[in-house]
């Protein structure tokens, strides 16, 4: 004979730490007639740009494209001139999970970047691709909330029930228009597109999303000397996800992936390219839970069978989200450094491990740094800035973190000795899962006799738990406590009498 148990579905979220996959992309490059010849190969950069991703038999599948732009100086060495081409690739890594409902979290890095000048006309390109990946899982477990005709035992614990994973596509387009003082395009040398400021609030029907898509520019201008022009500009973003079931009291977990960036010089009513057209595509990536203190029964027995119990070691979960904010300061050592032209971050990077008061984040980014020297010659210079900084936490527990960076805003300032010293603004936001692991009860399974003991005076003389003395002569703890003449647990004194009614 088996006890009522009432059971019910714990959902929760699973998190896999961030693994890399890597291709290579080969690209050979011949300048349009336009171009002037190389003469020395300042800087090459690849924009990757996650276009879709796909997870199926294990397996996940990610196409993309490289936007690469490579900057380069003519024989007279005074202005920067560039190329850019866009070249499509796939990566594919083989996964060790099974999951219906997930969100992948992808991050797009390259690695050390081979560009050669082979003639004044061809360029040959070797650029490998890394791609970071990390998935969060919905799951779920079966607990006993509740149990029928016999003694129980309840438990509460602080934890986080999983709602809803949800992933979809959106898009910007836009023309701005440049300042009344900035001079028409000849060609972007540099783009970029960051995500600030997102925020996403719960309500009763879905999750409203908010942020500010702000893009650089950085291109050369028609002027007798290509002078380079710097545009910053934000677009607001807000968008409404409806969700059946969604509540303003849950929490909401938003990541927004980089995908397709195109920007596009275009002409005005004057005939002047003082407008550029913008499109963006990305991928908005939602975690929804509720932080209850939640019900579950520890332990049962019957009062009129023998019964046997048996218990499973079971992970609760809590969520939560943390920014953390830092400055990095590092040093350039230039050579007769003059003028500076653009100084900027690559893509940073972070990892994330848990010890047992603390969360360490470790990463870095390159700074690289374009300027004219004494003999007005365009130079470039760059530096791998590595970076650590430590989250104290309140427990002990050993948690996993998803960790994401970005270089916020860049300060520098110049020595007269040549030495450029440049500030970081870094923001780490990290999703932490906190796990609390308890013994419940799996199961119980009672004699087919009733055994009876009613009427029996015993004194228990030796200190125990009381629920173990009560479930062992099968006696109500109310009971006891009545019969003691107390009616709370931590005021019972030993020798304790029982007796069972």
């Amino acid at each position: 004979m088996s006890l009522l148990l009432k059971r019910e579905k714990y959902p929760y979220f699973d998190i896999t730490n961030f693994e890399n996959t890597e291709c290579l992309v080969d690209a050979e490059y011949y300048l349009p007639d336009y171009c002037p010849d190389i003469q020395k190969i300042l800087k090459c950069t690849a924009d990757v740009q996650i276009i879709s991703y796909s997870v199926s038999d294990s397996k996940l599948a990610v196409q993309g494209n490289l936007n690469i732009i490579v900057l380069y100086t003519d024989e007279k060495g005074e202005i920067i001139r560039n190329c850019e081409l866009t070249k499509e690739f796939n990566a594919n890594a083989k996964l060790s999970l099974n999951a219906e409902s997930m969100v992948a979290y992808l991050k797009a890095l390259t690695g050390h970047i081979i560009c050669r000048a082979v003639s004044a006309r061809k360029l040959d390109i070797h650029i490998p691709v890394i791609i970071s990946y990390a998935f969060c899982m919905q799951k779920e477990s079966e607990i006993v909330f509740d149990a029928v005709n016999c003694e129980k035992k309840e438990a509460f614990i602080n934890t986080s029930k999983a709602f809803r994973i949800y992933n979809k596509d959106s898009s910007v387009s836009q023309n701005i228009e440049l300042m009344s003082s900035m001079k028409p395009i000849e060609s972007i040398i540099r783009k970029k597109v960051e995500f600030l400021n997102v925020k996403a609030e719960p309500t009763d029907d879905g999750v409203d999303i908010s942020a500010d898509i702000e893009v650089t520019v950085i291109y050369r201008s028609y002027s007798e000397n290509s002078l380079i022009e710097k545009l910053k500009y934000q677009i607001p973003f807000n968008e409404k996800i409806e969700l059946t079931g969604c509540s303003g009291d849950m929490s909401v977990k938003c990541n927004f992936t980089k995908g397709e960036l195109s920007l596009i010089p275009k002409e005005d009513s004057m005939g002047e390219n003082n407008v550029i057209s913008l499109y963006t595509k990305f991928g908005i990536n939602l975690i929804i839970y509720t932080k209850e203190n939640l019900k579950y029964v520890k332990d049962v027995y019957s009062l009129d069978y023998m019964s046997k119990e048996k218990y499973v070691k079971h992970t609760f979960k809590t969520y939560d989200e943390k920014e953390t904010k830092f400055t990095v300061n590092s040093e350039i050592n230039t050579e007769e450094l003059e003028k500076i032209i653009d100084v900027w971050c690559d893509e940073a990077d972070v990892i994330s491990f848990s010890e047992q008061d603390k969360i360490n984040y470790r990463g870095k980014f390159t700074v690289n740094v374009l300027y004219y020297n004494k003999s007005k010659k365009v130079t470039y210079i760059n530096k791998t800035v590595d970076f650590n900084s430590v989250y104290d936490k309140e427990s002990g527990k050993q948690e996993k973190a998803l960790s994401f960076v970005s270089v916020n805003s860049v300060d520098y300032k110049i020595n007269s000795d040549n030495l450029l010293k440049v500030n970081f603004d870094i923001t780490v936001v990290s999703f932490i899962e906190s796990p609390e692991t308890e013994m419940i009860l799996s199961s119980s399974e009672t004699g087919d006799e009733a055994t009876s003991n009613k009427g029996f005076v015993n004194i228990i003389y030796s200190k125990g738990d009381l629920w173990q003395i009560a479930k062992s002569h099968r006696v109500p703890v109310s009971d006891i406590l009545e019969i003691n003449g107390t009616e709370r647990e931590e005021d019972i004194k030993f020798p304790i009498m029982l007796y069972k009614k």
